[in-house]
């Protein structure tokens, strides 16, 4: 009796955050597009999520760079101080 099959509610869930989060703004674009069927909102979503990402990630590098481009550069003049083993 599914009334009283209370492990219904503790099963894993069959999708991954990210099917999740592609299928409801999907969902969304498909709500604001009433002609947009329903794989090409999908294929739209994951390629602009795809490129949200890059994009953040080539800013969090230029940030980076900006405050600390020493991080990047490899300077000649440093050299390490090495002490004679004896």
């Amino acid at each position: 009796d599914p009334r009283y099959d209370y492990n219904s509610q503790l099963q894993p869930i069959d999708t991954s955050w990210w099917e999740t989060l592609v299928s409801r703004l999907a969902r969304l674009l498909q709500r604001l597009f009433h002609g947009l069927d329903a794989e090409r909102a999908s294929g739209i979503v994951t390629w602009s999520l795809v490129a949200f990402f890059v994009l953040a990630l080539i800013a969090v590098i230029w940030f980076i760079w900006k405050k600390r481009p020493s991080l990047f550069l490899r300077n000649k003049k440093l050299g390490m101080d090495y002490e004679e083993v004896t």
